[in-house]
């Protein structure tokens, strides 16, 4: 009866202590600076790396939809659009990168547009509802894709903005972090 009960609280403690690792997604050369989901659909998931990769996932299947080097330098963000059909990324090389989830020749990947910033970027999100992303960096940058400059900018007199996101509840507000 005593090495019942040892067995069974070795099983119980096994169970306690067992990791609940599902999968890896390999294949990064650098580190994982930045990752995202399309907001409507979890299964394709985007992760950017500090060589300037930029890799798009099956989470379904755990497999590499595509990878291209995106960016010189650290891939700062990723954002998806409303669509979920397309998303944006931005780097330290001062260009943002409006890309495909889905492109349609996977050999040669290239980004649908390119926006250049003035200063290098720290962070991007896109809006919940409207067609416009931000950016940060040295300031707030608020975007169209159909133009080539920003609609808006924001600067506080904080050294670099940190991050920034759109709140999903109020579309219109808009918070960052500053490194004062």
């Amino acid at each position: 009866e005593r090495e019942y009960t040892r067995a069974l609280t070795s099983v119980k403690l096994d169970k306690i202590f067992a990791k609940p690792f599902v999968g890896a997604l390999d294949g990064h050369r650098d580190g994982i600076w930045c990752m995202s989901t399309i907001r409507g659909n979890l299964v394709p998931f985007i992760s950017g790396s500090c060589d300037g990769e930029l890799r798009v996932w099956d989470l379904s299947t755990r497999k590499l939809g595509w990878s291209t080097i995106a960016h010189t330098g650290f891939v700062r963000g990723v954002a998806p659009d409303v669509s979920g059909y397309t998303f944006f990324s931005c780097g330290d090389d001062k260009t943002i990168k409006h890309w495909s989830v889905q492109p349609l020749d996977t050999e040669k990947i290239e980004p649908i547009s390119v926006y250049n910033s003035n200063g290098a970027l720290r962070a991007i999100d896109h809006h919940w509802v409207d067609s416009q992303f931000a950016t940060s960096g040295e300031v707030v940058s608020v975007w169209d894709p159909t133009r080539a400059n920003p609609i808006h900018t924001f600067q506080w007199g904080a050294d670099s903005v940190l991050s920034v996101k759109y709140n999903p509840a109020e579309a219109c507000l808009l918070a960052s972090t500053g490194s004062d």
